[in-house]
């Protein structure tokens, strides 16, 4: 079981049962765990997300360790199994999934 979910973080994984959202939020900086659950599973994807599009279960971009002043944070990309870095220093991107951001 899972606690602490953000309230308005929750998405749909498209094609799936799970759903992901953000746990541990930090209000100040807009931050949080990005965390996928499944029936009683709960798996941490990764900490200090902003910004996330959930396209699929195994496809999942994020912003994390966004700087609210400079508008730029890392872009990363989860698929399925790890997390890659893409590029940093990032302001946005384009969304075609189920956007969301910490609250």
């Amino acid at each position: 079981m899972i606690s602490d979910v953000a309230c308005g973080s929750v998405t749909a994984v498209p094609d799936s049962d799970k759903v992901v959202c953000i746990t541990d939020g930090s209000m100040d900086k807009y931050r949080g765990t990005l965390t996928m659950v499944g029936g009683k599973k709960a798996e941490n994807i990764t900490d200090d997300v902003t910004f996330y599009d959930v396209i699929g279960e195994k496809s999942i971009l994020m912003l994390t360790d966004y700087n609210l002043d400079r508008s730029r944070g890392d872009l990363k990309y989860f698929g399925g199994k790890e997390l890659k870095m893409v590029d940093s220093d990032v302001s946005g991107f384009f969304s075609i999934g189920n956007a969301k951001e910490c609250p």
